[in-house]
């Protein structure tokens, strides 16, 4: 089992989309013993469908975070805010591309359920020699 707490992991702005927009049909949130763990894709904040290939095999890179407990929520109806992201696959998935700036959609399978801004980006861990 991954151990969350040794994992680097980011901050983001996030915005989850409510059932009306194509969102969850409930918002999020999130405390110490709650494990929501969904996929981030490096994309455009207002594309609300995932890339296929013409054999609909996505072509998007997933990568999967665990949101910890917000640290700002600006709408408590859906749990949109500021929340720091664990990034759990590191090393084995590549999240270099979530840098300060970037922009992703959060994704539940194929289905978009948020959009974000990294806030304070991924940086790698640095090894001891």
């Amino acid at each position: 089992m991954i151990e969350a707490d040794a994992q680097p992991g980011i901050v983001a702005d996030i915005v989850m989309l409510n059932a009306f927009d194509g969102g969850r049909s409930r918002g999020i949130s999130i405390d110490d013993t709650t494990r929501y763990m969904p996929h981030l894709a490096i994309d455009d904040r207002a594309n609300r469908k995932a890339r296929t290939d013409e054999n609909n095999l996505g072509t998007e890179h997933y990568m999967g975070v665990l949101f910890r407990p917000a640290l700002s929520i600006v709408d408590p109806a859906t749990g949109s805010g500021r929340y720091p992201l664990t990034l759990m696959y590191h090393p084995r998935v590549d999240y270099i591309t979530l840098v300060c700036g970037a922009t992703f959609t959060v994704r539940e399978g194929g289905r978009i359920v948020g959009h974000g801004v990294v806030v304070s980006g991924y940086s790698a861990p640095t090894r001891n020699v």
